[in-house]
């Protein structure tokens, strides 16, 4: 069994309705302001059946004005019918259509040429001729033509012959995330809320569990129909329409998409190739247009090259009003609100929200890294946002490929130099290379000032204004395997004659600023000295490169503390004196949670550093404290 979809498009009054009846049996127009007007303002939705074969007719409308209800219906068609009446020849909505239907590569178009019974044989003749000349000029060389009648039923079961030849006979693949764009929304007593569309991707099943995109509201799907025959589940490339019971009428539209929660990403900054059409004539950017893409429509605001021309790839950043979902290779339609009419179609290739790069240095990257492949674009998307992680299911969903296949193209991607895979990053050697740079200016400044240790807390975050925090790790972790920063505790600095240490020093003076670290009675030397597996001699020495890199705070001879501990003690020792300015040993000692051992030394640490002021048995707040 096959199930094809068929956009049957054309100028208004050419007689797409009366084709569509007389195909399947069903008037498609079905609004009373349809009814009363002769002309198709929404969409009209029939079906018909050929032995195994299904066929669903969308009968999108011809007048200008409902231009954006057309291209809800036609984002998702196999074949295009292209209808044009034969007492009236190529209009001006014929050459937009056929220009949309082309863009949005849509495989086999057929045309029929209607009403037949009001032309004579050299009329038939004539425009048969002019169509050809006119899709020639379209740059389209493959289509099917026939006449028909819906007066006398000419052509008719020709034109049903001609859709079963060209029926879709490859199945779509059921797999990846769900995602359907909604054309129809109404609701249904009893029911409640109905919406419809074509799924695009995946699959899905009554009691699952669905996420409108725009809105982040979840719903439960109760009960689904495939062209009025209940069905359990539904998958890509059916026109389904969906009861989602608890969602209110007002919340959802037109233009938005249902799709599995946590997994395709929304924009509303986006890399793109853009493609003008011949009448569109150069165009000057910036420049703002009606920005169509699924069943979507928004305003938006092109970027980029100076002028875009036709006949050319241009590679644009669009700024859309409204965020839209994306998806590798999407196309999209761009139409001038003044003068009417549309001048460009184009295919998503990379999300930009979040990047901070300036419009020439993403077009650099862009032209650096053209799509040949699908390796290139995940190559690009790296340069882009510094690091992707991987896996990760909007990743999937972004470039349009399965697991397996992501794993395929990122071994071809890391395989590039310009690429590291660290864990499960793929990090951009530039923007490391960008990382160490600003890493190293900051120390080097550090080291103009004689104090040449800095938090790596600190570094991380002042790099990650321009960067991120991952790129910044990560470069810091290599800088040090390289020996070209040297880390003790949280602390980092240029490796220097005077901030280097062996191996073994290193590893000796990180075991004691471990043991130091937030401790309130810290072991004294000796203790260190077995602990570290050095003489005291050494290990001295060792204390004293930590002191003047102001690691640790000799207390006296035999006694160190963490630089931070100290900190802790003089912000507790503002609080103990805010309550009362003249405290005893005791008082101190208990307050600090220290025993004797450590108070009096420290305390006579404190009164040197004017941090506290001895006054007999009492101790006072400091000028330094």
């Amino acid at each position: 069994m096959s199930y094809t979809i068929v956009g049957v498009i054309g100028h208004i009054d050419h007689g797409k309705t009366s084709l569509v009846a007389a195909i399947s049996g069903i008037d498609t127009d079905t609004h009373p302001e349809e009814k009363r007007r002769g002309i198709t303002i929404d969409l009209g939705f029939a079906s018909f059946s050929s032995g195994a074969d299904q066929f669903a007719l969308i009968d999108a409308p011809g007048h200008q004005k409902y231009i954006g209800n057309l291209l809800a219906g036609v984002a998702s068609v196999d074949i295009g019918l292209l209808v044009i009446a034969c007492d009236q020849g190529v209009q001006a909505q014929t050459i937009e259509h056929t220009a949309i239907l082309n863009s949005l590569g849509v495989e086999h178009l057929i045309v029929a040429l209607t009403r037949t019974d009001l032309s004579s044989e050299d009329q038939k003749q004539e425009i048969r001729e002019e169509t050809e000349y006119f899709l020639a000029e379209q740059g389209i060389e493959q289509f099917d033509t026939v006449f028909t009648s819906t007066e006398t039923g000419e052509g008719i079961e020709e034109l049903k012959s001609l859709l079963v030849q060209n029926r879709r006979t490859e199945r779509r693949s059921a797999s990846g995330y769900f995602r359907m764009p909604i054309d129809r929304v109404f609701t249904r007593e009893g029911r409640g809320l109905v919406v419809a569309g074509t799924i695009w991707n995946g699959s899905v099943s009554v009691g699952d569990e669905v996420r409108v995109a725009r809105t982040g509201h979840l719903a439960r799907v109760r009960h689904l129909e495939v062209h009025g025959e209940s069905v359990e589940s539904s998958n890509a490339g059916l026109r389904t329409a969906m009861n989602l019971p608890g969602t209110h009428r007002s919340s959802v539209h037109r233009g938005d998409e249902l799709i599995a929660p946590d997994s395709y990403t929304l924009c509303s900054r986006f890399l793109a190739n853009l493609s003008l059409f011949d009448a569109a004539g150069p165009i000057r950017c910036p420049a703002e247009f009606l920005f169509h893409t699924a069943t979507r429509q928004c305003e938006a605001r092109i970027t980029g090259p100076k002028e875009l021309v036709a006949n050319r790839e241009n590679t644009v950043i669009i700024h859309t009003n409204e965020p839209v979902l994306f998806s590798y290779g999407q196309p999209f339609l761009l139409r001038s609100p003044y003068p009417v009419g549309s001048v460009a179609s184009g295919q998503f290739m990379d999300p930009l929200d979040g990047i901070d790069k300036k419009t020439s240095q993403v077009l650099e990257i862009a032209n650096q890294h053209r799509d040949t492949d699908r390796s290139s674009s995940l190559k690009r998307r790296v340069q882009l946002c510094g690091q992707i992680q991987v896996p990760d299911p909007r990743l999937e969903t972004a470039r349009g490929l399965s697991t397996d296949t992501l794993k395929q193209h990122l071994q071809l991607a890391v395989a590039d130099p310009t690429v590291k895979r660290q864990g499960d990053m793929l990090i951009s050697v530039h923007a490391t290379e960008k990382a160490k740079q600003l890493i190293l200016s900051k120390l080097t400044q550090q080291n103009s000032e004689n104090d040449y240790w800095m938090d790596e807390g600190a570094i991380l975050d002042w790099v990650s204004k321009r960067l991120t925090k991952e790129i910044a790790t990560i470069t810091i972790d290599r800088m040090i395997n390289d020996r070209e920063v040297v880390r003790s505790n949280h602390l980092v600095a240029l490796r220097t004659d005077q901030t280097s240490l062996s191996k073994k020093q290193t590893a000796a003076l990180s075991t004691v600023l471990n043991r130091l670290e937030g401790n309130r009675t810290p072991p004294l030397l000796k203790e260190l000295a077995e602990l570290t597996k050095h003489n005291s001699e050494s290990l001295q020495s060792l204390l004293r490169f930590a002191a003047q890199q102001h690691l640790i705070i000799p207390i006296d001879d035999q006694l160190y503390y963490h630089t931070a501990t100290l900190v802790t003690f003089k912000a507790e020792l503002n609080t103990l004196f805010a309550m009362a300015p003249n405290r005893t040993v005791a008082e101190i000692r208990d307050h600090l949670k220290i025993t004797r051992k450590y108070a009096i030394p420290l305390l006579q640490y404190f009164d040197r550093e004017q941090i506290t002021l001895r006054n007999g048995d009492f101790r006072t707040a400091g000028p330094e404290l």
